[in-house]
């Protein structure tokens, strides 16, 4: 039966050019369920071809490349995504995981995407994007370069000082943390400023907590 819709959606593509990526896509998901992964492959690259930037076809092709155990290409998708949209917190996310999976550097592959995009070098939702997706994947001193970045890039963003700050209280970087949050005492806006002023004393506390804990080792 399955195999019928897919003389019909060869047919359809003929009558139908201009909705054929759509066409491919259901030819491609028949595919899937003929448990056939290398003629669907095929049919969401044709797909991808004729509508390049639609990020679901790409993810699509990301997911049927790694059940084909083909990751290195899989990769290079993912990195596609992430020139659709270089402040997409997800695409980060994406990338990262691939990157861990493979146990390949974080650094040297976003320095060679920075290369070929070098317009996020000054960026700094590209840097923030990267900084949460980071975070979301527990790994905090990466994290922190990218967030020191931000702040850098765009000094007045309090968004940008108070993700640093909490990713320097995280790390127990306390002394940088309480300079962070000091710096959002003058760019908050006066409803959150109760809460940089709790997170003040807190770091404060456990500044001194820690001189006692170096203290008694001594």
């Amino acid at each position: 039966m399955l195999r019928q819709y897919l003389v019909k959606f060869s047919r359809a593509i003929k009558l139908s050019p201009k909705k054929s990526a759509k066409i491919y896509i259901g030819w491609a998901n028949v595919s899937e369920e003929l448990n056939d992964y290398p003629n669907r492959l095929i049919k969401l690259k044709r797909a991808l071809a004729i509508n390049p930037r639609q990020h679901k076809y790409i993810q699509c092709v990301v997911d049927c490349l790694k059940h084909l155990n083909k990751h290195e290409e899989a990769l290079m998708y993912t990195k596609k995504k992430l020139e659709l949209d270089p402040c997409r917190i997800p695409f980060h996310k994406d990338l990262l995981q691939a990157l861990q999976a493979q146990s390949e550097d974080f650094e040297s592959h976003y320095e060679a995407f920075l290369s070929l995009h070098p317009e996020n070098r000054t960026n700094s939702e590209f840097y923030f994007a990267k900084a949460r997706a980071f975070i979301e994947l527990n790994e905090y001193p990466s994290a922190l370069e990218s967030y020191k970045k931000t702040v850098e890039l765009y000094p007045d963003n309090y968004e940008f000082h108070f993700n640093y700050g909490l990713a320097l209280y995280h790390e127990e970087c306390f002394e940088e943390a309480l300079s962070e949050f000091e710096q959002l005492l003058e760019l908050t806006p006066q409803i959150e400023m109760h809460i940089i002023i709790l997170l003040l004393l807190l770091i404060a506390w456990e500044t001194s907590l820690k001189q006692l804990r170096n203290w008694s080792i001594l």
